[in-house]
């Protein structure tokens, strides 16, 4: 009978830390971290490197890319911009996709983060520091879909 009271004791706690642990994201440390991706919902995406590298991309062709070069960005200040500000709930249209990519895993974890302050700092960084394959194309392409929160499209063609 005592087995018995242990496993259900043990089960209900392992149930118990379950539902508690879902109330906050779990964030890898920065030492883990071997990426941070940021994807957003009107087509952009972000990829920056521990080595302050970046990669800012619309959409799926491999022409519509803007590299940044090494030391552009301190990897540490972003993750440590983010972390206060990932949430693992998605709210449509108001939240972007984050992933953290951790050494010696082949998925990454993906959060999302809401706080348009970071996203416009971050994503700001990250158009006025890289440089595009195609310039006269991604000053289109920034033109009509801006990567920053609050920036209108422009209306000139």
């Amino acid at each position: 009978m005592k087995r018995t009271y242990t496993a259900v004791s043990c089960f209900i706690l392992i149930i118990s830390s379950i539902l508690i642990a879902q109330g906050s994201p779990v964030i890898p440390s920065f030492d883990q971290v071997t990426k941070i991706g940021l994807f957003s919902h009107k087509g952009w995406m972000l990829n920056i490197y521990p080595d302050g590298s970046a990669s800012l991309i619309y959409g799926s062709s491999p022409m519509d890319i803007a590299k940044a070069p090494k030391q552009s960005f301190s990897f540490q200040e972003v993750y440590n911009l983010l972390v206060p500000h990932l949430s693992d709930t998605y709210k449509e249209g108001k939240t972007i996709a984050v992933t953290l990519h951790v050494a010696g895993q082949t998925s990454s974890i993906s959060l999302y983060l809401e706080d348009k302050a970071t996203i416009k700092k971050i994503m700001s960084d990250a158009r006025d520091k890289s440089v595009p394959l195609d310039r006269a194309r991604f000053k289109e392409i920034l033109a009509k879909h801006p990567p920053v929160p609050d920036e209108t499209p422009s209306t000139s063609q």
